[in-house]
């Protein structure tokens, strides 16, 4: 009986494993695919501030990927979501619109979302200013390696969007590891928040 189950354990593990190499692998496909075309709205995600509360280089990229959406014609507003997520000097949303401006974004082109301070609020609190402007899809910006969870929390708020990752050239190899690692961990740390109807909604850093 001890047998069995060791080698039950052992096949349960090895599947796992797995799973979680076939998640990865996922993630990491999906983030190479750019989906940019026409939409209602350019959507860019936060990536944090430094201490100095100035946006970190994530953000810059993604910012100015969105900037160059914009100037594409892909959309006629930019909305940059993201609130004060720490003892921070302004919102991520804020320093996304500094870098929008500074890449020839109007301020009329400008939409803030400062309430945010996860993935899942992100796409909650940018659906809600959809409805209230009668925006029916958006094309979503952010990192390769984070855009397979944020398409899905997307559309588990009911609208349609299509993806468009910043350039990653400037990760290194180690640093892109760690990144989408992290981010498969965040998607079963996800799955298992919503299978047990937890209000959490950000991944622990």
């Amino acid at each position: 009986m001890q047998r069995l189950l060791r080698r039950a354990a052992v096949l349960t593990g090895l599947l796992f494993v797995l799973a979680q190499g076939a998640l990865l692998i996922t993630i990491d496909r999906f983030g190479r695919i750019d989906q940019a075309q026409a939409a209602d709205i350019i959507i860019v995600l936060g990536a944090g501030l430094r201490e100095d509360g100035q946006p970190t280089e994530t953000m810059i990229v993604r910012a100015e990927h969105g900037a160059a959406l914009y100037h594409r014609g892909l959309a006629e507003t930019v909305l940059c979501s993201g609130g004060v997520t720490r003892e921070e000097f302004q919102s991520e949303a804020a320093a996304c619109a500094a870098v929008l401006r500074q890449a020839g974004v109007p301020d009329s082109a400008i939409r803030l979302e400062e309430i945010s301070g996860s993935t899942e609020e992100n796409a909650i609190q940018s659906a809600r200013l959809m409805w209230d402007n009668s925006w029916r899809n958006a094309l979503v910006v952010s990192s390769s390696y984070h855009l397979w969870r944020a398409r899905w929390l997307f559309a588990d708020v009911g609208y349609e969007v299509w993806t468009s990752p910043a350039p990653a050239g400037y990760l290194s190899p180690p640093r892109y590891a760690r990144a989408i690692l992290r981010e498969t961990l965040a998607v079963n740390w996800q799955l298992a928040v919503d299978a047990l109807g937890l209000p959490w909604t950000d991944f622990p850093p």
